[in-house]
């Protein structure tokens, strides 16, 4: 029926392929102050890793970024990124990465890139899910919840428990999605196994008629 994994591959990159640039873990980790310069490391699949330094300015955030040595020599790049920020429901405000593509300028909070940062939607990421045939969609979000509680993809064992140090509102939330992605899965079965049973049934239905027609309405059915 499909699942994690499934389906055919696509053009698109997978996030795990390019470098992220997360503007709440920037926030969380004191890049967004002013004035300040600071540097990180950056890894993805692969084994690609990139160092980048920060300095934050006037609501734009200066990057300079080291890919490394190759075949002609030092790999280096210099851009700026925009920060945007919006107001909170219960107070404070929060940053947004305003996408650079001239025509986009969406904020948002990851941008990903090899060389240069992009938004998801220019850089052309799709998810894993995206990967996934929609018929076989249902399975695979059950499948990723049982993942992110502990448990595996395996739809045959016990559903996990509530890991350690997990909230009990989010481990709740993610079993009700869990659930619910379990029952569409499993009607989505059903029709598929009502209509091959269906398909059955009217190709033997056909090779009878077809049967009876060559014979024809004169023959003789003889049994031992």
């Amino acid at each position: 029926m499909g699942g994690i994994g499934s389906g055919r591959a696509r053009k698109n990159g997978l996030p795990s392929e390019f470098y992220r640039l997360d503007v709440r873990w920037l926030e969380r980790h004191g890049f967004l102050v002013s004035g300040r310069t600071r540097g990180l490391q950056l890894r993805r699949d692969g084994g690609g890793r990139a160092q980048l330094w920060t300095r934050f300015q006037s609501n734009c955030v200066t990057v300079d970024f080291d890919l490394g040595q190759d075949l002609f020599g030092r790999r280096r790049s210099r851009f700026e990124l925009r920060v945007r920020w919006s107001k909170c429901h219960y107070g404070g405000r929060r940053p947004w990465l305003v996408c650079p593509r001239g025509a986009c300028g969406r904020g948002v909070a990851i941008l990903y890139g090899k060389e240069d940062f992009l938004c998801r939607r220019c850089r052309g990421v799709s998810y894993p899910l995206q990967r996934v045939p929609a018929r076989s969609r249902d399975l695979a979000r059950a499948q990723m919840c049982r993942i992110r509680l502990g448990g595996t993809g395996d739809m045959t064992e016990r559903f996990p428990e509530r890991p350690k140090g997990m909230h009990e509102w989010t481990y709740t939330r993610l079993a009700c999605r869990a659930l619910a992605a379990e029952i569409r899965a499993s009607n989505t079965l059903l029709a598929q196994l009502k209509t091959a049973k269906r398909a059955t049934s009217d190709a033997k239905t056909k090779e009878g008629t077809r049967a009876t027609d060559i014979a024809g309405p004169g023959a003789i059915s003889l049994s031992i």
